[in-house]
């Protein structure tokens, strides 16, 4: 599985805010390619591979600044994602969005991000909202950087009293990956 650039240079982007102080030494964990990857210029509309550039540098994320908790740092640097992506004119266009609206197009963004992954909206009823994806090759850190790009779009619409959750994985096993999204 591959990430499109934009997406790619994001877990370096969280480390380099959160925790600039200890960049470097995140960096220094890295296995070479991809600290060779993340200190040359990453191109936006190039591929990468999702080991690279998502697995190895979450993992390293996860021990340093995580307690080890890789599911809790993937989630946060998911949360990152979509409060970077969703700035300036965005912003404005999320809050005015119905979340119906906001769960189709995150399906269509989603797709735009990864190769050899099928996501899909489900439905969505003022209450509860569903993102399917369907397939992927099992990636855990995926799935949950995923669940909060998710949550972080749903509050910057204004979702209150939002609660995402992974109801079933591709990577426990499971035929699909579903997000459900609760809120007010």
């Amino acid at each position: 599985m591959k990430i499109k650039g934009t997406a790619a240079k994001t877990t370096g982007d969280f480390v380099k805010k959160k925790h600039p102080d200890r960049y470097d030494e995140w960096l220094d964990r890295l296995p070479q390619k991809s600290k060779d990857i993340l200190t040359s210029t990453i191109l936006y509309n190039l591929w990468y591979e999702v080991v690279d550039m998502v697995d190895e540098p979450t993992i390293a994320a996860s021990e340093m600044f995580f307690n080890h908790d890789l599911e809790k740092c993937a989630w946060e640097i998911g949360r990152y994602s979509a409060e970077d992506s969703l700035s300036g004119i965005y912003r404005a266009f999320v809050r005015i969005a119905s979340v119906s609206f906001l769960i189709k197009r995150s399906s269509r963004i989603m797709n735009t991000y990864y190769t050899d992954i099928q996501i899909e909206s489900g439905e969505a009823d003022g209450h509860k909202a569903y993102l399917y994806i369907l397939k992927m090759e099992p990636n855990k850190i995926i799935e949950h950087r995923i669940g909060g790009w998710i949550e972080t779009a749903f509050t910057l619409a204004g979702c209150k009293n939002l609660h995402v959750d992974i109801t079933q994985a591709i990577s426990m096993g499971n035929k699909m990956t579903e997000y459900r999204a609760t809120y007010d």
